[in-house]
């Protein structure tokens, strides 16, 4: 299965996605691709936003440490 948990607090909103849907083996699960497609699309969209208005909207991509790697 494949846990999707989303956080809201005050205005700020963190989205965090683990796991497998097990619909067919690693590498050919649609569930899994489609997900996947949809999250990696929504990031590339925000920072296409943020890249073309940067004095409206800072984008910081974190590593698994809370690191900033942009």
């Amino acid at each position: 299965m494949i846990k999707i948990q989303a956080y809201l607090n005050n205005g700020e909103m963190k989205i965090h996605a683990v796991g497998h849907a097990n619909y067919a083996e690693h590498g050919k699960d649609i569930v899994c691709a489609g997900v996947s497609t949809l999250m990696q699309t929504a990031l590339l969209g925000i920072q296409a936003i943020a890249q073309q208005y940067p004095e409206y909207v800072s984008l910081e991509i974190q590593n698994q440490e809370g690191e900033g790697t942009r």
